[in-house]
């Protein structure tokens, strides 16, 4: 399963602000974080900029979590 932490260091891979085995400080991560949570907002509140969206509705089981997908 791909944590946050996963998508965080893959983009700062990609943009070549993490190079091969190394690791991101405290502060780096914080600052990922923040731009990933200003993303999801945007897409929140904007959802023309969302490619794919698909509602589902779904009957609540109680239970602690769920998965969604293959």
């Amino acid at each position: 399963m791909t944590t946050v932490n996963d998508v965080i260091t893959e983009a700062f891979k990609k943009s070549g602000l993490l190079g091969l085995g190394q690791t991101m400080d405290g502060g780096d991560f914080v600052s990922g974080l923040v731009d990933f949570n200003d993303m999801i907002a945007q897409w929140n509140t904007q959802r023309w900029m969302t490619w794919n969206l698909v509602e589902q509705g779904v009957t609540s089981t109680g239970a602690f979590s769920s998965s969604v997908g293959p």
